[in-house]
This record gives structure tokens, C-alpha cells and sequence, in this order.
């Protein structure tokens, strides 16, 4: 062991003469544990924010969902459909059919959009799992599923499922409009059997039906679709080489997105708050750690007879100054990661025992290894940048080398 690195830990581990220094120091590593404390828990925080944010789209969206770049209409032989489905890596590929509709209860009317499912869609949403009230499709072509936010618009109780029926609407297309009204919309009676709640938006926007219903509402013919909606095997799949497949095997303009594209404003929103997070604690941790600047001045200024003595025993100013530089990395580096051990010793214990809420749901977080890394990373580097400044810009008369 080289005796700078012996005299660092001498002067990190063991108390000095003066009883001022002595206090200045263990402030200065108290601000660096609390640092990386504040710094981990917030990103902790922020993990466990955003899968909880994501939690509710992510069991509505596919890990890949394919439209048509140009129209609305994807065309899609049962050959085509076949071809797509025997593709390695694909678990499961599903047609749907989406389109704006006019639904009317009673004296009640709200616009919405049909989403038409064929019978493999179970596996790309689990119907079970979204629906609050009543029951999932069960067979029975002539019935729906709505979202909380459409059966409120239209002031359907839950003990309306199953016995009053709805009224689904859509224009016919035409240049003109007929004289008799009633013709001007194909229409469909149809029986709600049960309320979906997924999140704000995609409550008040759908209403799931089978997708021969939507098909003979809106005049599809059998092999026109809105979107293919796909399941893949696993995270471990090659989304690059699927993507290229499904544009050879599809004769028709294409737009393939996954989770993440189909909603990127919410992953926009949601890592911009968290860099604003990371920046804002960051540099409430600068300031914390310019304390260990001051601490390793007032040490130097303290421990002038022993540097004289080091002087005199052949240590050069090089050498002189890594002991101190030193002493800061140590300080700085130990302090780290206690403080990062308690920050996650309290996100564990919030998990556990659930003692801060927001409303009535616990704050969620997420101990991740990566954000472990970036606060020591983050916090051992601010500790450095400050060792540095204070060894390298003092006067060389504190150092009695001249």
C-alpha cells in the first residue's frame, strides 16, 4: 500500500486534534450520504411513477400494432393473415376494426368508436382483467363492452346490463343524403353485458364488440381491417427482423409501432420529469458537496506540522497533494454509498409497509440497479470535481513546499 493512500485513511477514519475540523468534517460527509440518500429515493420514485403511469396502457397495447400508411383500410387476405402468424417470434397476431359511431341509450347519445375483436385478441388483452362490471364478450355476436366514461355519458347503471339494449349508428356513405333519414344510417341493436375501466382516455373513446358486428355496421368486406395487433413471444425477439418481415409479406404501405411509439407523449412527459427530478436534486447535491471542499481546506490548514514533517521525509507536492485528494475521493466515495444503502433500505420499506400515499394509492417505486449506479456514478463525481478544486488551487504556502 502506498503511504499516501495509508495517510488518507488515517485522516478519514481517525479523529484530529481539533474539535472544529473534526465537526466540519462529519458535516461535509453527512451531506454527502444525504445527497445520495435524496438523489436515489427520487429516482426511485420516478421508476416506480412511471411503470405505474404505464401500467394501464400497457395491458390495452400490443408489443407491435400495424396500420395503413395511407387510408384507413389495411388489407389482409386469410392467406397474408396465415403468412404473418407463422412468423418466428410472433405469439399471436390479431385484426381489429376501428370507426367512429353514434351510440344512443334511452334519451341518452354519445359518439364513440367501435373496436371490432376477432377471437385472439383475449390473448393480446386479457378482457377479464379490464372489466369492472359485468362480464367480457362471451360469444354472442350481438353484444358489447363499454368504457366506464361512455356508460357514464349515457347514464347506464349497472344494473342495466344484460336487460335494456343500445343503438349503434353510422352513416351510410353516399354524396348525398336521402330523403328518408332512416336510411341514411346503417344501424345495429346490440346488448351491453359489461363496463371496461382502463384509463381516462381510452374509457370515454371505445366500445368492444366482435368484429363481424363492426364489419356489417360499417360495410367492410371479409378481408378489410383497421389495425393488426401483435403479441410477441418474448422481450428476447428481434423486433427489427419482424418489422421487415411484415413489410415483405404485406403488399400495401405500412406503419409498424411499438408500446413505447404508440405512446410517445406520455414516455416524453414522463422523462422529461424525471431528468428535471434528477437535474434539480443533482445540483441541491453540488452544493451539499462543495462542503467537502471546505472540510479538506480546513484539514490542510489544520495538518501543516505533519505535512512540514512529510516534506522533510522526501514527500514531493505531487504526493502531498493525493493525500488529500484522496481523503475527499474516500470521504466522498464512503458517504456514497451509505447514503445510497439507506435510500434503498427506505424505498424497501415503503414497498413493505406502504407509509406514504397519494390519495388513497401508496406511492409506487422501484429499486432498480441502474439508478443505483447512476447515483453513485453522479455523486462520486460531483465529490471528485470538488477534491479537486480544493487541492489543486491552494496557495502553495499551505503545503510548506516552497
Amino acid at each position: 500500500m502506498h503511504y499516501t493512500i495509508f495517510i488518507a485513511k488515517r485522516y478519514v477514519f481517525s479523529k484530529g486534534d481539533n474539535h472544529a475540523i473534526n465537526i466540519i468534517t462529519k458535516i461535509a460527509s453527512l451531506g454527502v450520504i444525504i445527497g445520495g440518500m435524496a438523489l436515489y429515493v427520487v429516482l426511485a420514485g420516478f421508476a416506480g411513477l412511471k411503470d405505474f403511469s404505464l401500467s394501464f396502457s400497457s395491458h390495452f397495447d400490443p408489443d407491435l400494432k400495424v396500420t395503413a400508411k395511407k387510408g384507413k383500410i389495411l388489407t389482409l387476405s386469410n392467406s397474408t393473415l396465415d403468412r404473418i402468424r407463422s412468423i418466428s417470434g410472433i405469439k399471436t397476431a390479431s385484426t381489429t376494426l376501428e370507426e367512429r359511431i353514434f351510440l344512443k341509450y334511452q334519451d341518452q347519445q354519445t359518439i364513440a368508436y367501435i373496436k371490432g375483436i376477432d377471437s385472439t385478441y383475449q390473448d393480446i388483452v386479457d378482457g377479464k382483467y379490464i372489466t369492472q362490471y359485468g362480464n367480457w364478450l362471451n360469444g354472442n355476436p350481438y353484444q358489447i363492452v363499454s368504457g366506464i366514461g361512455i356508460a357514464n355519458a349515457l347514464q347506464f347503471s349497472i344494473a342495466s346490463l344484460y336487460t335494456n339494449t343500445m343503438y349503434l349508428y353510422v352513416p351510410r356513405a353516399g354524396k348525398s343524403i336521402p330523403s328518408d333519414l332512416s336510411k341514411a344510417f346503417r344501424k345495429k341493436q346490440v346488448t351491453n353485458i359489461g363496463i371496461y375501466n382502463i384509463n381516462e382516455d381510452q374509457n370515454n373513446k371505445y366500445v368492444f364488440a366482435y368484429i363481424e358486428l363492426a364489419k356489417e355496421l360499417l360495410g367492410y368486406s371479409q378481408d378489410q381491417y383497421s389495425t393488426l395487433e401483435l403479441k410477441l413471444n418474448g422481450k428476447g425477439e428481434n423486433e427489427n427482423d419482424i418489422r421487415k418481415e411484415l413489410n415483405s409479406i404485406i403488399h400495401q404501405e405500412i406503419n409498424i409501432e411499438n408500446k413505447i411509439q404508440l405512446n410517445a407523449s406520455l414516455y416524453k412527459m414522463l422523462n422529461t420529469e424525471h431528468l428535471i427530478s434528477y437535474l434539480v436534486i443533482t445540483l441541491i447535491a453540488i452544493i451539499a458537496l462543495f462542503n467537502v471542499t471546505g472540510a479538506i481546506i480546513m484539514v490542510i490548514i489544520n495538518k501543516q506540522k505533519q505535512i512540514k514533517t512529510l516534506k522533510y521525509l522526501g514527500a514531493t507536492p505531487k504526493h502531498i497533494r493525493s493525500i488529500f485528494f484522496l481523503q475527499g475521493t474516500l470521504m466522498t466515495t464512503i458517504g456514497t454509498f451509505i447514503g445510497v444503502i439507506l435510500g434503498v433500505l427506505v424505498v424497501w420499506a415503503h414497498q413493505k409497509y406502504e407509509f406514504v400515499y397519494i390519495g388513497a394509492i401508496p406511492y409506487p417505486s422501484k429499486i432498480q440497479i441502474s439508478d443505483i449506479v447512476l447515483v453513485c456514478t453522479t455523486i462520486i463525481t460531483i465529490g471528485i470535481v470538488a477534491t479537486v478544486f480544493a487541492t489543486k488551487n491552494l496557495n502553495k504556502q499551505y503545503f510548506q513546499i516552497t
